[in-house]
């Protein structure tokens, strides 16, 4: 599990995955927590330009409370990429995800989650 609190990444880069934040998890759950986090002109070669969570166990979750991310940029999920698992879910409160780009479908440009549930509580926008 990865827990963050009070923290921005900016003008991050990777290779593959994850600019700013990678998890990579093989087994159990692969959770992201993120607190008053800002994601910003982050970028990656492959798969999630701000974040990239791939669980290859049983759930992969990613919850974030009170988060900025913005202009970050990658093929597939430009602000978020989650992996394909069986209990996939994305859990938003009080957070504002813009101007992200990437390739997606079937979900707007700034998020890849091929089957993933997503709970958005208080104020969201995408």
């Amino acid at each position: 599990m990865i827990d963050i609190n009070q923290a921005t990444f900016a003008g991050n880069s990777a290779v593959s995955a994850g600019g700013a934040i990678y998890q990579e998890a093989t087994g159990g759950k692969a959770e992201i927590i993120t607190n008053n986090l800002t994601l910003s002109g982050n970028n990656s070669g492959g798969n999630g330009g701000g974040i990239a969570n791939l669980g290859t166990g049983d759930e992969a979750v990613v919850r974030l409370n009170f988060a900025t991310l913005s202009g970050n940029s990658a093929p597939t999920g430009g602000a978020l990429f989650l992996t394909e698992t069986s209990g996939q879910s994305i859990v938003l409160t009080g957070s504002s995800i813009i101007e992200g780009t990437g390739m997606i479908a079937p979900c707007p440009a700034a998020l890849w989650y091929p089957t993933a549930s997503i709970w958005a509580v208080m104020q969201l926008a995408i």
